[in-house]
């Protein structure tokens, strides 16, 4: 008889299809942030009269594209009008502004992970009963389900800091696009500001890897309220962030890492902040250390998985995986001996150079092909059983791209980003016990 073969337990795999894509999106600190694109697979997406996509205004804006195949989805960027218009009595013929796109093509990419269910004669014998079957697989589901929702709860901060969710980074050895990590163009750094960006790759990556290198363990160069002042000012005056509305409000979101977030809990301001102007009681930050609170404008939360940067000379430095594929470049994250960053078996980066991440409306396209679904598989004439789940999903971050040259760039060059931008702090892993 065939394992499997009751239809209790095909519904019973069904079940599980149908409800692994909902937990896997769900189970992270990024969930709250993600807005769905149209209605998903079957039912008409939602348009602008001119038959652009109407983005949902969330940070992580996800399109489930059904309707063709390849390892691109296109979403059309609509750039805000900037001219001056014209008053009273002038004439506004002729001079109407002319309408610019920045064309976002989001990669997507297969990725999938499994569990050996059954491996020798022996543990068939165990699964003789449709009632055991359903256990294991409900096991073996679990375990999937949860490496799919650690995997996929890394991804926006690694995309915020290289462009692209990692599995699209990849080598095409390693089943990647190979796409080129490149640093956020609003980059800014304690002690030092902004870097000035530049479209020369090395001229821009150079720049950055200096900045990173000036971060010492001073007072200066922690994370501070100080930080979260100017972040907020930059995002407002300088890159023209959306805030999103929360409860009728304005805000700006940030993550900063475990690490600076104890900094912050040592920042007078932010403990005089906590203390006169958030909930009274037990709920109060300073109590439960969540730090999920409101400052200066911005609502914080702690994710304590972001990724690090390294630069040359750093031990965990390897140039073959920086921006540059060289000892030129940077490095966000940990690799591990096979090539690929050591999100999953090592998810707590203990580097010293930690980002903060603030971003508003629509800052990371995300395209979804196929959604985590799930098999199984026989093999060795059934000595063995494996469970899997794959899905197809692509993430890059919402730069405006100038794909067809409007913005005289003449190139598939950067122009900006209004979306978000990173701050780098001093911020180690280790603390003083003083």
């Amino acid at each position: 008889m065939a394992l499997y073969s009751d239809s209790n337990t095909v519904q019973y795999r069904k079940l599980l299809n149908a409800k692994m894509p909902l937990v896997v999106w769900n189970l992270s600190l990024w969930a709250q942030f993600i807005g769905l694109i149209g209605k998903g697979e079957g039912e008409k997406l939602e348009k602008y009269g001119s038959g652009i996509l109407k983005p949902t205004g969330k940070p992580i804006e996800v399109l489930k594209d059904f309707s063709k195949g390849g390892l691109g989805m296109d979403i059309p960027v609509l750039y805000p009008l900037t001219g001056s218009g014209v008053a009273g009595g002038v004439q506004l013929l002729g001079a109407e502004e002319q309408i610019k796109y920045a064309n976002k093509t989001v990669s997507v990419n297969q990725i999938r992970h499994g569990v050996l269910v059954q491996d020798t004669k022996m543990s068939k014998q165990a699964l003789r009963d449709p009632k055991q079957i359903q256990a294991l697989m409900g096991g073996a589901a679990a375990k999937i389900q949860d490496w799919f929702s650690r995997w996929l709860a890394f991804q926006p901060s690694y995309t915020f800091l290289t462009g692209y969710s990692e599995h699209l980074t990849r080598t095409v050895a390693l089943g990647g696009l190979a796409k080129t990590k490149k640093s956020h163009m609003n980059t800014y750094v304690a002690g030092s500001g902004r870097v000035t960006f530049s479209n020369t790759v090395a001229t821009f990556e150079a720049a950055v890897v200096a900045a990173l290198t000036a971060l010492t363990d001073t007072a200066s160069d922690y994370m501070s309220t100080s930080v979260i002042e100017n972040m907020v000012f930059q995002a407002s005056n300088t890159h023209r962030i959306q805030p999103m509305k929360v409860g009728g409000n304005n805000y700006y979101c940030i993550v900063i890492s475990d690490a600076a977030a104890k900094q912050l809990q040592r920042d007078s301001d932010w403990r005089v902040a906590q203390k006169d102007a958030a909930v009274r009681g037990d709920m109060n930050s300073l109590f439960t250390g969540k730090l999920a609170g409101v400052y200066a404008g911005a609502l914080i939360f702690i994710d304590e998985t972001l990724p690090a940067a390294y630069v040359t000379g750093d031990t965990a430095f390897t140039a073959a995986y920086s921006t540059t594929g060289d000892t030129a470049g940077v490095q966000y994250g940990k690799y591990g001996t096979n090539g690929i960053v050591a999100c999953m078996a090592t998810p707590v980066d203990d580097g010293n150079r930690k980002p903060a991440i603030l971003f508003g409306q629509s800052a990371i396209a995300c395209g979804v092909r196929d959604d985590l679904s799930f098999e199984s598989e026989e093999y060795d004439y059934k000595q063995k059983q494996t469970e899997g789940g794959d899905m197809i999903v692509g993430m890059e971050i919402a730069d405006i791209v100038d794909t067809d040259g409007y913005f005289g760039l003449s190139g598939d060059k950067r122009k900006e980003n209004v979306s978000s931008l990173v701050a780098w702090t001093y911020s180690p892993s280790t603390i003083l016990w003083t």
